[in-house]
């Protein structure tokens, strides 16, 4: 592949540079070495530039031969297309936002910001390219106006999370981290926090010299891809993935989106034409069993693990499996066999932990879900599991033990601080149940939890509660 992207380069670098100092008129699209590439992915795109060939005014044939070129790793030919394509066509607002995330991914942020300002002025209520133009002035030390891009985003779709993120972000890089934290702490408090809210949040935490809030926010914010936001108009490149990977990273994407008759299909021509792919056969046993056909999972399953033993996926997916078909001992003995080896495999203990609980095994899973909390490096969630398995054995110093450690390493956790406070009561401790309410309530005043957690605390108390 090495040899295609730079074939590709040599070719379309002396065809920019044609037209650099000004509009030229669009002739010939641009033409890139195919002699390396997947089969599929010359056919689709000798095809799109024979229609730009035999059409060469028709902007939206240059777009789609650009957005082919994009997916399939030509970004220099996708990139003349698309300014092609705005020059034919100065009235359709998708080309200039093509040219600009063209532009954007090579860095030239002045020429990103200058197509998206006029894809912006052609459709104004399009929402992603404010938000695309907000990012790409943050990461331009412009940060006074990504707020104004952000904040029209807002405007647009009141309480979308990725434009208050970059308002928040756009408000801490400015200098005011008050009213970074004002808008980025309710979305630190929702479930299954973005951890790039999380490393924002806890910057702003320093610079306001709260070190312990900071250090406690950061722990949780590791390092992980950004989730991108809906974009309808990018959804459209989709339709020029092809080639074996790329159908494999199109089915994954179908089965996350609930599209999973769809991604069935796909994964079953993938798995007939390269039947010893882990990655094709963990998406498929997936895929079969959201569909009833957990027959088939299983024994496509059984085959796989058996030519791939340290496939993680795989073994994961087989544990589930085992029991689903009421085989507890199976799934356990899938699971043991993963971390025999891979000791630190977070999932497996914590999985472990959840069906030893079910059958009734309550030191083991104990046991379990504290290995996935060492294992963990940081993470909450398998010590508030370790915590309420404590509590449920009426071990509270334990579980107040774990808890603590669940809410230094996420002081917005709500469950962690509700729970926090029977066992504190638990323990006797009026204050700390109180004052574990009352951070609670703070966290998520709504909450319909709350009321019950507090009767919880105030029946212990009182001594009525068993």
């Amino acid at each position: 592949m090495r040899l295609r992207s730079f074939a590709a380069g040599v070719v379309v670098i002396a065809l920019v540079a044609c037209g650099r100092n000004g509009p030229r008129e669009p002739g010939p699209p641009p033409e890139v070495i195919l002699a390396e590439v997947d089969p599929e992915i010359a056919a689709l795109l000798t095809g799109l530039r024979g229609r730009v060939t035999a059409a060469p005014g028709n902007a939206a044939e240059r777009a789609a031969l650009g957005l082919a070129y994009e997916v399939n790793g030509f970004p220099a030919a996708a990139e003349l297309c698309f300014g092609d394509a705005a020059r034919l066509d100065s009235t359709e607002a998708r080309w200039p936002y093509f040219l600009a995330h063209a532009r954007a991914a090579r860095g030239e942020m002045q020429g990103a910001l200058e197509a998206i300002a006029t894809s912006i002025r052609l459709a104004p209520d399009y929402v992603p390219a404010r938000l695309s133009q907000g990012e790409w002035l943050l990461s331009s030390d412009r940060a006074q106006e990504a707020e104004r891009s952000f904040e029209e985003a807002l405007r647009l779709a009141a309480g979308d999370p990725w434009a208050r993120l970059g308002l928040g972000r756009a408000r801490l890089r400015s200098g005011n981290a008050a009213a970074s934290i004002e808008i980025l702490e309710p979305l630190a408090a929702e479930p299954g926090a973005d951890p790039h809210v999380l490393r924002a949040l806890g910057t702003a935490y320093r610079e306001v010299g709260d070190e312990d809030r900071a250090r406690a926010t950061l722990a949780r914010g590791r390092p992980a891809p950004r989730r991108p936001w809906p974009d309808p108009w990018a959804e459209t490149k989709r339709g020029y993935v092809v080639g074996f990977g790329a159908r494999v990273i199109r089915a994954e994407w179908l089965l996350v989106s609930g599209h999973t008759a769809e991604a069935l299909g796909l994964l079953e021509a993938l798995h007939a034409e390269r039947p010893d792919e882990p990655a094709v056969a963990a998406n498929l046993s997936v895929a079969l069993r959201a569909l009833g056909r957990g027959d088939d999972a299983h024994r496509l399953l059984l085959a796989a693990v058996e030519s791939h033993p340290r496939q993680a996926a795989l073994r994961l997916n087989l544990a589930a499996s085992f029991e689903g078909r009421g085989d507890p001992s199976g799934a356990l003995e899938q699971l043991d066999a993963l971390l025999a080896l891979e000791p630190e495999q977070v999932d497996a203990h914590v999985r472990r932990g959840m069906i030893l609980v079910r059958a009734g095994r309550k030191e083991e899973a104990l046991a379990a879900f504290d290995a996935g909390a060492a294992a963990s490096a940081g993470d909450p969630d398998p010590w508030l599991r370790a915590a309420i398995q404590a509590a449920e054995l009426g071990r509270f110093a334990d579980a107040s033990e774990r808890l603590e450690r669940v809410v230094r390493l996420d002081p917005l956790r709500f469950e962690a601080w509700a729970t926090l406070g029977s066992v504190r009561a638990r323990l006797g401790d009026r204050e700390g149940s109180a004052a574990a309410l009352e951070r609670a309530a703070e966290i998520r005043p709504d909450d319909p939890r709350l009321a019950a957690a507090r009767a919880r605390a105030a029946a212990i108390l009182a001594g009525g509660a068993p």
